[in-house]
Formats: C-alpha cells, sequence, structure tokens
C-alpha cells in the first residue's frame, strides 16, 4: 500500500496541491450541478462559498482517484479482507463566531463564513465542539456491512490501537509499561457498546483577548 501511495502522489502531486477549488468546480456550484441551490429568498452563493464547494468537490475527487487506484492495483478485492480507510479532516470551518460561538444564519450557511459544524457550537480554534469534533469515516467492507452512523467520540490517537488490534499486534514487553492515550474502536465498527471516556484538549494563543475569547484555555469532558 505504502508503494502505491507514493506511486499516486508522483503522478498526481499537481492535482492534489490544489489550495483552491478549480474555476470549473466553482461554476459548477454556482450553477447547482454540484451544489443544492440556495433556498428561497436568500443570497446567491457567495465567491467565498464557491471557493469552499469547489475544494471540497476537488477533495472528493482526489478521493475517488485514490480507491480508484487502489481498485486497478488489486488492493479492495476478497483477498486483501484487512483493506481498511479511514478518513478524517483536523478542526472546524473557519471564522469564529465571537464571543459565544453561537453563529448567525441558519446551521447549513452561517454567515460568518463558509462551512458548517452542524448542530456543534463554535468553529474553527473555539474550545466548544464545533471547532474540533469533525466527521470522521471508516470504510471496512469485510467487518462493516451497509451505512451506519455513530455520535461516539473517537480522537485520532485511537488509530494505532485499533490497527494493532485488527492485525494481533502486541506492544513488546520492554514497553508494557508505557502509557497509551488512544483505545480500539473495534466496539465501534462492530455495532457494540462505547464505554464512557474522559478527554483533555487545549488551546494556547499569546493573543490575550477575554472578549474575544482568545488565551490559554483548558477544557475536559467526560463521556460522548
Amino acid at each position: 500500500c505504502v508503494c502505491v501511495w507514493v506511486c499516486f502522489l508522483s503522478s498526481q502531486h499537481q492535482r492534489l496541491g490544489l489550495k483552491q477549488g478549480t474555476e470549473e468546480r466553482r461554476q459548477a456550484c454556482a450553477q447547482n450541478k454540484t451544489c443544492k441551490p440556495p433556498l428561497p429568498g436568500s443570497q446567491p452563493y457567495t465567491d467565498e462559498e464557491l471557493d469552499f464547494y469547489a475544494c471540497i468537490s476537488e477533495l472528493d475527487n482526489a478521493i475517488g482517484d485514490v480507491l480508484q487506484l487502489l481498485k486497478d492495483r488489486g488492493y479492495c478485492v476478497l483477498r486483501f479482507p484487512l483493506r481498511m480507510i479511514w478518513l478524517a479532516t483536523d478542526n472546524g470551518p473557519e471564522e469564529n463566531c465571537h464571543p459565544e460561538g453561537i453563529c448567525k444564519g441558519t446551521e447549513h450557511r452561517p454567515q460568518q463564513g463558509a462551512g458548517s459544524a452542524g448542530p456543534l457550537r463554535g468553529r474553527k480554534r473555539d474550545i466548544w465542539e464545533g471547532g474540533h469534533r469533525v466527521p470522521g469515516l471508516v470504510s471496512w467492507p469485510a467487518m462493516v456491512q451497509g451505512s451506519r452512523v455513530s455520535w461516539d467520540t473517537v480522537v485520532t490517537y485511537d488509530f494505532l490501537p485499533t490497527v494493532m488490534e485488527v492485525l494481533g499486534v502486541e506492544r513488546p514487553a520492554s514497553q508494557s509499561s508505557w502509557a497509551m492515550d488512544g483505545r480500539s474502536i473495534m466496539p465501534i465498527i462492530k455495532g457494540e457498546a462505547w464505554p464512557l471516556r474522559g478527554l483533555g484538549w487545549m488551546f494556547d494563543t499569546p493573543k490575550m483577548d477575554v472578549t474575544k475569547g482568545y488565551g490559554f484555555r483548558l477544557c475536559c469532558r467526560q463521556g460522548n
């Protein structure tokens, strides 16, 4: 898989390196080919929104290229039952909704900027969930049949213990006393109960401005 990925990046680096959606993607959204039309009585999509949705289209297209390449190289067939694909992002949408993380406009079209955190409060750089709780996708046809949605809280450091469990890998005895922050998400993948967990996170910036919510902040939560 590493070889396939490196070969793909070597041949597709220009496409994957795009920082903005192409004009073709922008126009497709503006013409409601790839985007739902604005609600009746709403303003047309702004340039910022068109750029955002064009980037989403480019990302979707690039992911499709990766999956197709895996199929072409024979990695998506029955003899590879452990073929598992993860997709996650890093933070909520840009532009904060000061001072309490509650945006104007609608859930799917906030006035503060393109992109939506869904029903979650806050956006990028917020300690509220909309700032850092984002969708994650796991595709594993050999284990997951059909589609399922879970609101259980998973963190990227859960990747390692999950893969270790799937592969049946144990840590060396010399590392038995080492702490591991993450835990396997196999119960979620199997549709089983996911025990409650405690999580902590922090945000630190030299711009100390309480009115805008900036400054050192430490949070913790229990449960999902």
